[in-house]
């Protein structure tokens, strides 16, 4: 077939990336730039290709068209004809396969096993390559997609909001429409205009490719870009089969207008709610185009208004009862950049809906006037630089972290050269961020609430609304935002914590408590060591308890356990910022305290973590709250059906020794503050608890951890005394073939 013909274009290694648990090369293959994403680990596939034209590129009498075409791409190919061909054929190979259109980009993947790998690579690209593009396939997609735009989209109130303002734009406005078409438009596409946004944007020049996972097990490189010689074909007019003259040019390269200007108010819409839901959504559109914005920095100034941490906006919301959740979001589209926020109000919040946009700009005018702290940022980056390791660690959010990427589009970040991107960025340059995003008149609020007195309905979604200006409100905020302030009302505070380093010795911590731990108790060690690069470090440590077969206690100790997470919240965000994981649960009759992250450090963490807990001193009011939370999560459990279900089955429960969902309501609704700490003072010991470390540890890095973990005990256990325990042998006498080795391991490991 013509279409499979092997292309002779040259393919080259453009750059490398090595990750925490990845290695990212990009290779050129026929023109496409194509990511190869080693996550080293598991049997399963993604493949990804993006294109950057998305729903807000089409023209209002084509509204729609993006997201169309993206249906027709998986309805038949040159290659693979027939409407149900290629999820047929995805089916007998076990593989997910779907697509999706954003207002910037239209993502196409596959998940599958690595056996089918190259049968998969050649079915999702068949749809790059050359749909079959039949008549009779629109008029049957045309159902579906109106069904799923015009029915399914429209009852969801997130998206009534996110589209809220295409009610209010005027007529003749490039955005006066439905972006994913109103039926009426939708009837009226032709399958030459499906060609022309094919022909014209998925063409190499535009598209990006993404394969990710264990390319270390049988599965090649080299192997994988021959087939994609074979298989990633640029569309290309001549071999349309039924003929076909392009008449328009990239769409991906057209620099789109502002939703809103100075002579057009931004508008207040306020929609209502079919229950009791009340939320806030708030949309930036940046006033200078993306080229001028750093888009990285911008992500971190969104991580920034997202923290949950003393001093921040979202904490001091939630402290005067007006929230529930505060959350940003990047609107990104080709030419322009911005901001979404989306607020879940109390009712008193919805109240006080005002204060909470002038809270918003009195936290921007800050970072204006005085950008970011520097310490914060360096936990910010760590944050943003964890996550994204994090995010190669399996195939699938391999994928979806590519698409942030290519959404960005930043050139550091998608040469790969991510840490060197982060280093750039400095707390001024948040202030000239804010300069070039802000104006409080280019913005759009819109308001779900059940209380609203709607006298109109909207022309999109036929929902009641309320539509008003209130030019004296934006007028405020935008003095709000270029005015300095006087006391800054809103700063994340984070405790200060060092830098852990390795000791050439051993902690002087453990060198003190070593006799006491020989001569009294010690946590049995099991020592897996890992030669594995991708393993830095890990630990669980199983603490058997008496009282805690009591459901009174259990459940007492889980929330004392959730509130002192809570109370350390500051902390694990400073150590995961680090890479550091710490944390501690209830589960059975045990207490299960875990750690992950750089060996050489998580054994200074822990110690950290559990001078804390020992330090931990709840007041009434915490554990009242989690209490609460505790009950209403308890009632959630059982309103479900599976739940319900779980309840009645007696034997789950008594196995897992948890009480079942009736027998916690019971329990937690005359549960008081008192109760859980008195509960808490009965749990002690009742045997050797284990401790299991795994990574590459030295000698002193292991007795540190020892000490560690029994520090752990004690703090833990305060009132345990620890002479009366049963005498112990000498840690030495516990021998290797006393120990269960877990799956795959030998007594050398």
């Amino acid at each position: 077939m013509g279409l499979r013909t092997v292309s002779f274009f040259f393919v080259f290694l453009l750059h490398t990336l090595h990750l925490h648990a990845a290695t990212i090369e990009v290779v050129e293959v026929n023109g496409f730039k194509v990511h190869l994403i080693d996550i080293e680990q598991g049997d399963e596939f993604s493949i990804q290709y993006s294109v950057p034209v998305g729903s807000r590129f089409d023209p209002s009498p084509l509204a729609g068209r993006a997201h169309f075409l993206e249906h027709m791409v998986g309805k038949g190919s040159l290659r693979y004809p027939g409407y149900h061909t290629k999820s047929n054929l995805a089916a007998e190979m076990s593989a997910k396969t779907n697509a999706s259109t954003g207002f910037g980009n239209t993502f196409y993947f596959l998940i599958v096993n690595k056996q089918y790998l190259e049968k998969s690579i050649d079915l999702l690209f068949a749809g790059l390559a050359g749909p079959e593009f039949k008549t009779e396939v629109l008029k049957k997609e045309l159902t579906a997609v109106d069904n799923e735009v015009n029915v399914e989209i429209p009852s969801k109130p997130l998206f009534n909001l996110f589209y809220s303002n295409v009610d209010y734009l005027p007529e003749g406005h490039p955005y006066k429409r439905w972006d994913l078409g109103t039926s009426e438009v939708l009837d009226q596409m032709t399958i030459d205009d499906l060609k022309n946004l094919f022909y014209a944007n998925y063409q190499p020049t535009y598209v990006n490719v993404t394969i990710a996972g264990n390319f270390s097990s049988s599965i090649k490189k080299e192997n994988v870009v021959k087939w994609l010689e074979t298989s990633l074909i640029a569309p290309d007019v001549k071999r349309d089969p039924h003929g076909f003259q392009l008449t328009e040019s990239p769409m991906a390269q057209k620099n789109l207008p502002p939703m809103f200007n100075t002579e057009q108010p931004a508008p207040f819409i306020e929609y209502k709610s079919d229950d009791s839901t009340n939320i806030l959504f708030h949309l930036v559109e940046s006033k200078v185009e993306r080229s001028k914005m750093d888009l990285l920095a911008l992500s971190l100034l969104n991580k920034y208004l997202n923290l949950n941490v003393a001093g921040s906006l979202q904490r001091e919301l939630k402290d005067k009862g007006w929230i529930h959740s505060l959350s940003v979001g990047e609107n990104n589209i080709n030419h322009r950049a911005g901001q979404y926020f989306v607020i879940r109000l109390t009712d008193e919040g919805y109240k006080n809906k005002e204060l909470i946009l002038n809270a918003l700009y009195e936290t921007y005018s800050d970072i204006k006037q005085n950008g970011i702290d520097q310490y914060v940022l360096e936990i910010l980056k760590g944050l943003f630089l964890d996550e994204f390791k994090e995010n190669f660690k399996n195939s699938f959010n391999s994928m979806i972290a590519m698409r942030e990427l290519f959404e960005i589009n930043d050139p550091d970040l998608l040469n790969l050269d991510f840490e060197k991107a982060l280093d750039r960025i400095q707390s001024k340059d948040f202030q000239k961020l804010i300069t070039q995003l802000l104006d409080a008149r280019l913005t759009s609020t819109s308001f779900l609430n059940p209380n609203v007195d709607a006298d109109q309905f909207s022309t999109t979604f036929k929902k009641p609304f309320k539509l008003y200006n209130n030019i004296i409100l934006l007028e405020k905020l935008n003095t709000v935002l270029n005015t300095p302030q006087t006391k800054p009302r809103f700063r994340p505070i984070f405790p200060k914590v060092e830098v852990f380093e390795q000791r050439s010795t051993p902690l002087s911590l453990a060198n003190t408590d070593w006799y006491k731990v020989r001569k009294y108790e010690s946590p049995l060690l099991t020592h897996i060591k890992e030669d594995h690069t991708n393993i830095e470090g890990a630990f669980y440590l199983e603490v058997p308890t008496t009282q805690l077969r009591d459901k009174k206690s259990l459940i007492a100790l889980r929330i004392y356990v959730s509130a002192f997470l809570q109370h350390i919240v500051d902390t694990l965000t400073i150590l995961r910022s680090r890479g550091i994981y710490v944390s501690i649960e209830v589960s059975g009759d045990k207490i299960l305290w875990k750690g992950e992250g750089d060996s050489q450090a998580l054994s200074e963490a822990f110690n950290v973590v559990t001078k804390l807990f020992h330090d931990y001193k709840p007041e009434n009011n915490d554990l009242e709250i989690i209490i609460s939370r505790f009950k209403m999560q308890v009632s959630q459990e059982i309103a479900s059906s599976f739940m319900g279900s779980l309840a009645s089955t007696y034997a789950i429960s008594e196995f897992n020794q948890m009480p079942s969902p009736d027998e916690s309501l019971e329990i937690v609704s005359s549960l008081t503050a008192s109760d859980v700490l008195q509960s808490v003072k009965k749990i002690k010991m009742n045997s050797r608890p284990h401790l299991f470390i795994i990574g590459d540890y030295t000698e002193d890095n292991s007795l540190s951890f020892i000490s560690s973990s029994w520090n752990a005990l004690r703090f833990s256990f305060p009132h345990t005394d620890i002479e009366k325990l049963p005498t112990a042998k000498p840690l030495t006498q516990y021998g290797s073939k006393d120990i269960p080795l877990p799956a795959g391991k030998d007594k050398n490991s």
